[in-house]
């Protein structure tokens, strides 16, 4: 007989899943082999001399002739975590990476025709296909070219409190002396993929230092994964290159204190000039080790990072109490020799930068929180770039929290989620979407769509449509309509597959949405 299983091994630190095989006769009953398959196991049936496994992501054939040692032969992927899709004329670049399933060893890059962009005609239709080192992947477009960032863990030994590099046993390990612990380091790799002519040939590749811990660090990030204030750890700057944020809040201690490590606290940037073979360089941003720096952000072809200093001052209304502020910074980062990039002079601004004008580079758009007495909202202002200087140019408040910023042309468009109130009685979210029109960027001109009940946050500007997340869950999508000098206009809603949207793409009159295990979702428009 066989029974399925699937379940966690804390040994391995990995989903275990498959079909056991079971010997009996009247009087006996043991276990014979193991065929390990892929995905929550649900089922197992002897089908011709073969044991087929179905789980929720794929459909395997096991030959068990040796029933201590089966085997399996052959698969069928049924669903894979989609987590970006990129339409290109007439085929589709699709990124796979399982970390859901603790899969940390590869992601897949696929190309499909984009007749069958969601695989309702075959779930092996796949063009072209290369396999990714890591998980966790990202990909970032340039041309044909696509450069595909990936997590990547890769075994050392482990280190003892007494400075030997072989760690103690688990429970339940051997007691002779035979268990090797396992360790791993953790880095992020870059590797060149050509999409050219609907094929998907490997290029280049280089990996940042490596370090043993598994996050990229926290700082100034927000609730949401669609805050104003969540800059990114990876940006692609100038077209062929590519800046990687690390700051971690350890740091590593000597007899002269805390100090700086260039592979915990450095900023990276990857020369892609050359797709066979890329270039690393870093620089350090700030070698203070109780600082902060982040928010990564380009305006036209120069990287801003940022980073703020804590002030504090006597307090006018309180005799001897204090009062504490925050005071932004952009660092300009010099690429003009990518092999040596340096940190310019840092620059004041009136909050954390959250884009530029794709027009006039110089200008550029910052958000802070303002706390008014009894009421918060956030401001966005306009500074122009002069030097080492920024000259504000004009601002205006937007009622409620402001999510993620997307800049189109000289328009920045974000969501404003509001909580409301009749009296003391709380009456339930509202979210509103704002065309911020800045072509004069001392007026500013605030366009608010209707406001909705619910919740709401931008997920992505293409063309002339705005798509929101719809509801605090991954129930669906509302769709606004955009329009020159009128206020944005709601236009549909979309039921969504699945978990939440991790990409928005657009070719033509049709959105792409990567949506995890549920593959790609076309809307029509």
């Amino acid at each position: 007989m066989v029974l399925p299983f699937s379940g966690w091994s804390s040994k391995s630190n990995s989903y275990s899943n498959g079909l056991q095989l079971i010997e009996f006769t009247d009087t006996s009953i043991k276990t014979a082999g193991t065929a390990k398959t892929k995905g929550w196991v649900e089922r197992g049936i002897f089908v011709k001399g073969k044991l087929v496994s179905l789980s929720d992501i794929a459909l395997s054939v096991v030959d068990y002739s040796d029933r201590y040692a089966p085997k399996t032969i052959a698969e069928l992927t049924l669903a894979r975590n989609v987590v970006n899709a990129q339409p290109q004329g007439t085929t589709i670049a699709q990124l796979s990476s399982d970390w859901w399933d603790n899969d940390l060893s590869n992601s897949e890059l696929r190309v499909l025709p984009i007749s069958d962009a969601e695989e309702k005609k075959s779930l092996d239709g796949a063009l072209a296909s290369v396999t990714i080192e890591g998980y966790n992947a990202r990909i970032f477009r340039n041309g044909d070219l696509a450069y595909v960032v990936s997590d990547v863990r890769e075994k050392i030994p482990c280190p003892t409190s007494d400075g030997g590099s072989k760690g103690g046993a688990e429970p339940g390990a051997p007691s002779d002396g035979s268990y090797e612990p396992v360790c791993y380091t953790n880095t992020q790799k870059i590797q060149v993929v050509d999409l050219a002519g609907g094929k998907a040939v490997l290029k280049g590749s280089t990996k940042l230092p490596a370090t043993s811990y598994g996050y990229w660090g926290w700082g100034w990030y927000g609730c949401y994964y669609w805050d104003w204030y969540n800059g990114a750890d990876v940006v692609q700057v100038q077209g062929d290159a590519l800046a990687f944020r690390r700051w971690y809040p350890v740091y590593s201690y000597s007899g002269s204190g805390y100090t700086y490590e260039e592979s915990k606290h450095a900023l990276f940037v990857v020369d892609l000039k050359n797709p066979d073979a890329p270039k690393l360089a870093s620089t350090a941003v700030t070698t203070d080790p109780y600082g902060w720096w982040g928010n990564m952000r380009v305006a036209g072809d120069t990287l801003y990072v940022s980073h703020y200093d804590w002030l504090t001052k006597p307090d006018p209304t309180m005799p001897g109490e204090s009062k504490y502020y925050v005071k932004y910074f952009l660092d300009p980062i010099d690429l003009s020799d990518r092999s040596a990039p340096k940190l310019g002079k840092r620059i004041n601004v009136p909050g954390i930068m959250v884009g530029a004008s794709e027009t006039d580079p110089s200008l550029v758009y910052t958000v802070d929180y303002r706390w008014y007495g009894d009421y918060t909202k956030d401001e966005l202002s306009v500074v122009k770039i002069v030097g080492d200087k920024a000259y504000l140019q004009g601002n205006t408040l937007i009622d409620g929290y402001v999510g993620q910023v997307f800049v189109k042309g000289n328009k920045a468009y974000a969501s404003a989620q509001r909580y409301t109130y009749a009296g003391d009685t709380y009456t339930g979210p509202r979210v509103q979407l704002h065309e911020i029109d800045l072509t004069n960027p001392k007026a500013p001109i605030d366009r608010a769509s209707t406001e909705k009940k619910g919740w709401g946050w931008l997920l992505g500007v293409a063309g002339d449509r705005a798509v929101l997340t719809s509801g605090w869950g991954g129930a669906g999508v509302d769709i606004y309509k955009l329009s020159a000098g009128t206020a944005p206009v709601f236009d549909q809603f979309v039921r969504t597959r699945g978990w939440w949207s991790t990409s928005l793409t657009r070719q033509a009159n049709s959105l792409f949405l990567a949506s995890g295990y549920w593959g790609v979702q076309q809307i029509d428009l």
